[in-house]
């Protein structure tokens, strides 16, 4: 590969990551919202 210049920006992106995320929500998404949301509700009680 080297310094060859890449013409398009897809090309540029599959340089960059070899394996695309999914396009899909995944339960690691939904776990990390789950988390979020609680540590929010934590601190929305802590303040009162």
């Amino acid at each position: 590969m080297g310094a060859q210049a890449v013409g398009n920006t897809r090309a540029a992106w599959r340089l960059m990551r070899t394996d695309p995320a999914p396009a899909a929500r995944t339960e690691h998404h939904q776990r990390l919202e789950g988390e979020l949301a609680r540590a929010c509700a934590e601190e929305a009680v802590k303040a009162g």
